[in-house]
């Protein structure tokens, strides 16, 4: 999904607050960077409250974690940081990203 500077500046700014990335100013401007300069980054691996596989997934504008590393609390917390993310992209976003993967086949979001 593209998403432009001040939204992948509104993730970043979910993924310190809510699942506990690192605030550096360094490493937020590795994370614009990634996602803005191609080849543009499909997976950003942030852990923080996630465990060492937590994960930021440009393609569908989600986190995850490693299933190994899945307690019910994270799963709630997975839930209620992608309910933040979708609240950022424009319905346009959401509709070209859904068509596009769908005609390729690529997920959105990775299986279980």
């Amino acid at each position: 999904m593209e998403l432009n500077r001040d939204q992948y500046e509104k993730v970043y700014d979910i993924l310190v607050k809510m699942g506990g990335a690192d605030p550096n100013p360094y490493t937020r401007s590795s994370f614009l960077y990634a996602h803005l300069e191609p080849p543009t980054c499909k997976e950003w691996r942030f852990q923080g409250k996630l465990g060492s596989g937590g994960k930021y997934w440009s393609g569908g504008n989600k986190v995850d974690c490693y299933t190994e590393d899945e307690t019910p609390k994270r799963r709630r917390l997975i839930k209620k940081i992608n309910e933040a993310l979708a609240k950022i992209v424009t319905n346009e976003q959401a509709i070209e990203a859904h068509n596009r993967n769908a005609m390729t086949g690529w997920r959105l979001f990775p299986p279980r």
